[in-house]
């Protein structure tokens, strides 16, 4: 995987996060699914996507810089 320790670390954070969005997306999924809300689920990825890109931003531009 990673050569160095930063590049290790920084691929733990995101593995990390992508757990974590994947767990709250599935939960909000059995959510709505039982409230039947579905026009919120398209809110939801918006603001999610959102989040992810701001967090990313950073390690993005470090591997793209490298």
């Amino acid at each position: 995987m990673g050569k160095t320790k930063k590049q290790r670390s920084n691929i733990k954070m995101v593995v990390q996060i992508f757990r974590y969005c994947i767990s709250l997306f599935i939960i909000l999924l059995a959510i709505l699914y039982y409230a039947e809300a579905w026009t919120g689920l398209g809110l939801f990825l918006v603001l999610l996507s959102a989040a992810i890109g701001f967090t990313l931003q950073k390690p993005i531009t470090g591997m793209a810089a490298w």
